[in-house]
């Protein structure tokens, strides 16, 4: 999942601020958001997935560090090093931050892949 650190209330981070007004309203809305995330992740996990949780933040603060996790990760998923099984593992990197929230697409439209 790559989770907006604001709507899924990423801990510990200056984003995940609640509104000062309505603020009942917002304390529930933010806590049902966190239920229905720990019930997503439990339930992928009880039918067999793993699940990764990556942060806006990660990615806009430390995008390559956030980018090589996600591989590194991905890389964990082979079940062979058999490489005719399972081909070398390219992460494009303007495909990983393709995500919805905006200033994370600003970052693709200008991002440049230092790897090549």
């Amino acid at each position: 999942f790559v989770h907006g650190c604001y709507w899924h209330r990423h801990p510990e981070c200056r984003d995940a601020s609640t509104p000062k007004t309505n603020r009942d309203f917002w304390v529930r809305k933010f806590a049902q958001n966190e239920k229905r995330d720990r019930d997503s992740i439990r339930d992928l996990g009880e039918r067999g997935w793993r699940v990764l949780v990556v942060w806006e933040c990660e990615l806009l603060k430390s995008t390559r560090k956030t980018l090589d996790l996600v591989a590194s990760w991905l890389r964990g998923l082979r079940r062979t090093a058999d490489p005719e099984e399972y081909p070398s593992l390219t992460i494009q990197s303007k495909e990983l931050l393709a995500v919805a929230e905006r200033k994370i697409r600003y970052r693709i439209d200008n991002y440049e892949d230092r790897t090549s």
